[in-house]
């Protein structure tokens, strides 16, 4: 075990451990978790592995085993008591319809849970990647129920599918954006919107509704990926090494040119991931090719898994070296660890005599007065 030492104490649900194996494949229980997420199998490769585990409130008991070695660690999860939230919204049209594109045949259209299960790769993610970065494992605060599952809120918008479809991404973002807000204020909710009527047409090879756009208090995402997303934690791998390639005839190929299912789930969900950090950090990029500001997001699948398997862009598959990971790159973590969004107790925060900053003509300087302290300081 690389990333974590025994008696820890994190804030989020879904722990990933990484580290070495002597076996094929690991196997890891939460004793304390009799749900079907407190286990899980995953596959190493070349000695190593990736494993992502639910935990429930209190004391965690996990256990390790891959061959005859044998690893059990602590853990405790304190949820999040922070009201400062990050919503995830599902779109409809007026009539309801929650259907989202596929070429799978007899799909199950469990977008709750796979918009559940997607919340909590990014929330993950997120507190491994700040750590990474040096700033411990803060993340955002998902919206819970007392089951531990994503509330997800689904919304009819009154408007017709087909007129829905008609309208560019910025009349989408313009048109949701007051909608949303007056639902779920700026103030203390930050807010992924999925819309359920993108589609596809085949014979154009156009989607329409299909967009991502992310400012302010929203971030603005089309279900025309959704399909290859995973319904739940112990599908993660199998979603990440679904090598099938994406059908033209019935679905839009969203997935910089690679053409199989597990790298349109990767770049899906990463851009549902990018347009969240725009909520967070404004409208700029990042120019670290790995970052999730950049392109980064295309390689999420990489956090989670030991190896990419084949794609159209890489027959052979890709073995790839921990800094070819997506990540928030360390200039951008910085910032987010900063935020009252990744606070995750429920305290109070001073919004009075904020810092100014002043010329002093005089002396020729540049004056900083913070009544309160400065935390962080960025330059750009």
């Amino acid at each position: 075990m690389e990333n974590f030492a025994s008696g820890q104490e994190v804030r989020f649900p879904v722990l990933l451990l990484k580290g070495s194996c002597p076996g094929p494949a690991v196997q890891c229980e939460n004793l304390d978790n009799r749900g079907p997420d407190g286990r899980n199998r995953v596959v190493g490769k070349d000695g190593r592995y990736r494993a992502l585990i639910e935990l429930v409130p209190g004391q965690n008991m996990l256990r390790l085993s891959s061959g005859r070695d044998l690893t059990e660690l602590s853990v405790r999860y304190k949820p999040s008591q922070s009201r400062f939230k990050v919503n995830f919204i599902y779109v409809t049209p007026e009539d309801g319809d929650t259907s989202y594109i596929t070429q799978k045949d007899r799909d199950p259209q469990d977008y709750r849970d796979k918009i559940d299960t997607a919340a909590k790769l990014l929330q993950t993610f997120t507190a491994e990647s700040v750590s990474d970065a040096g700033y411990g494992r803060k993340t955002f605060t998902l919206d819970l129920d007392p089951r531990g599952r994503v509330r997800v809120q689904t919304l009819r918008y009154p408007m017709s599918g087909g007129a829905l479809r008609a309208k560019t991404g910025q009349e989408l973002f313009d048109m949701l954006y007051p909608w949303i807000e007056a639902r779920f204020p700026a103030r203390e909710n930050r807010n992924v919107v999925l819309m359920s009527f993108a589609r596809y047409d085949p014979a154009t090879k156009r989607a329409s509704a299909h967009t991502a756009w992310g400012g302010g208090s929203m971030g603005l995402f089309s279900s025309i990926t959704m399909c290859a997303w995973p319904s739940s934690i112990r599908d993660v791998e199998r979603t990440f090494t679904d090598a099938a390639p994406v059908d033209a005839s019935r679905l839009y190929d969203d997935s910089n040119g690679r053409s199989v299912l597990w790298a349109l789930a990767s770049t899906g969900m990463g851009a549902v991931l990018h347009e969240l950090g725009h909520t967070f950090l404004g409208w700029f990029h990042s120019d670290d090719p790995e970052s999730i500001m950049s392109r980064g997001f295309d390689h999420l699948n990489r956090a989670f898994v030991a190896w990419e398997p084949p794609s159209k862009a890489a027959p052979e598959g890709v073995s790839f070296s921990p800094s070819q990971v997506a990540r928030w790159d360390p200039y951008n973590a910085s910032y987010l660890a900063c935020l009252r969004f990744f606070e995750p107790s429920d305290r109070q925060f001073l919004d009075t005599d904020p810092p100014r900053i002043e010329h002093d003509e005089a002396a020729d300087e540049i004056v900083v007065k913070a009544p309160h302290g400065i935390r962080l300081i960025h330059l750009w």
